[in-house]
């Protein structure tokens, strides 16, 4: 994935799946939250979505409850 990572930087579409799937391969096959984070954070991950609670998980697991409620919660109007 990085290599298509590296080969697509200029195309955000692939871009983004990319590193939506990077995320998700640290996240379940290595269970190293904090990269998940990191790479799920870079894909631009919206509040309120399925990968969403991925993130949420990674906060929870790294120590900070506050921001995986409010990832969970999403935007407030």
């Amino acid at each position: 994935m990085h290599h298509v990572l590296e080969l697509h930087k200029d195309d955000p579409d692939i871009s983004k799946r990319a590193m939506q799937t990077l995320g998700t391969m640290y996240f379940q096959l290595f269970q190293d939250y904090p990269r998940a984070a990191f790479w799920w954070q870079n894909a631009g991950v919206q509040p309120a979505t399925p990968v969403s609670v991925g993130l949420a998980e990674c906060y929870w697991r790294l120590g900070s409850k506050t921001l995986a409620l409010g990832l969970l919660r999403g935007p407030r109007f």
